[in-house]
């Protein structure tokens, strides 16, 4: 019984903290602090909420409270990543396109609808192009996929090309085959 307490307390002491996160983001916002310091304090918030979903129990109020966080901030994380690539910060703005396509393809989301906005197929492309380029092939696959699905046309042919390649470089030989076909 203690064990089932202290996880509550845990629990509860993250939501707080993602909580306190928000609060801070928001508040640096509405002081017209600089966009580097209100985009860092975004991708706290966004971290510390994803933490949240991690851990709470799926049918928990805070795993409630998380996904709407995730849901209110997904708008500003695709700000965050536009703001740093036209501000010289490449691995920043990479980090922001990563978490903004993240959050549609958590599982806790597998059931949501998200309507993608005119810059859906470009946050796509940046983050399966950069996350292609860091070497992280398995976690490209999904961004691959998310920009294919997207129905854009402009870089269909190369999208198919380098996914093709990034299966086959994650070991997804099954998945590079579909591809090809």
């Amino acid at each position: 019984m203690i064990f089932m307490v202290s996880v509550h307390q845990l629990d509860a002491q993250t939501l707080s903290k993602a909580e306190e996160s928000f609060a801070q983001f928001n508040k640096l916002r509405a002081s017209g602090a600089t966009e580097n310091a209100i985009y860092d304090a975004l991708y706290v918030c966004y971290a510390d909420f994803v933490s949240v979903l991690e851990n709470a129990p799926a049918a928990s109020a805070d795993y409630a409270a998380a996904k709407r966080a995730l849901r209110e901030i997904l708008p500003f994380l695709q700000m965050g990543a536009a703001w740093n690539s036209n501000h010289g910060q490449p691995d920043k703005a990479l980090r922001f396109a990563q978490a903004f396509m993240d959050v549609p393809l958590m599982p806790a989301f597998q059931n949501d609808t998200f309507v993608p906005d005119a810059n859906y197929p470009t946050m796509a492309y940046f983050a399966a192009s950069g996350t292609f380029n860091a070497k992280e092939y398995k976690k490209a696959i999904p961004y691959f996929q998310a920009y294919l699905n997207s129905g854009d046309k402009r870089n269909r042919e190369n999208v198919f090309v380098f996914m093709a390649k990034t299966c086959i470089l994650a070991k997804e030989d099954e998945m590079a085959i579909k591809v090809l076909m």
